[in-house]
């Protein structure tokens, strides 16, 4: 849907989750993202050009962030704000409840999404049972990690 020069769309995710973007120019996309049926990781990723910044609305997430071979968690909750810079590969997950605000800026004018497998893979091993524990998060092909 594009209404004055606002493009809406309404996406279901691979993990269930429901995005719902609102692309307000080439350099300003915001999105709401609400925790789906299905009780997983999004997919890893970063972005060369463009700079993320995520507002938790309800329930908790997990984001890890990986930086020269170090995995950084963060667990949020409602009302905590994330930053992500450009080239900085992260990975989101959602409690059951968690709904999420996302503001895209920067140039983005081009697809600027670019897949980490070696993230991806690390969390993949996490037992999302204890995922929101404090100092849950395995070690996974010499990546060493840090909890805040």
């Amino acid at each position: 849907l594009n209404k004055n020069n606002v493009l809406f769309s309404v996406e279901k995710m691979p993990n269930t989750e429901l995005r719902y973007r609102f692309k307000i120019d080439d350099n300003t996309i915001y999105s709401v993202t609400k925790s789906g049926e299905n009780y997983e990781w999004q997919n890893s990723h970063y972005h060369k050009l463009c700079n993320e910044v995520y507002v938790v609305q309800s329930g908790k997430i997990i984001m890890v962030t990986k930086k020269d071979k170090c995995v950084i968690k963060k667990v949020a909750k409602i009302g905590d704000v994330i930053a992500v810079g450009p080239n900085e590969s992260h990975n989101l997950f959602l409690s059951k409840d968690a709904q999420i605000c996302v503001l895209k800026y920067g140039n983005i004018k081009v697809d600027d999404w670019y897949s980490d497998k070696s993230l991806d893979e690390f969390c993949k091993s996490i037992d999302v049972e204890k995922i929101f524990e404090k100092y849950f998060l395995p070690l996974c092909n010499g990546l060493k990690y840090t909890v805040f």
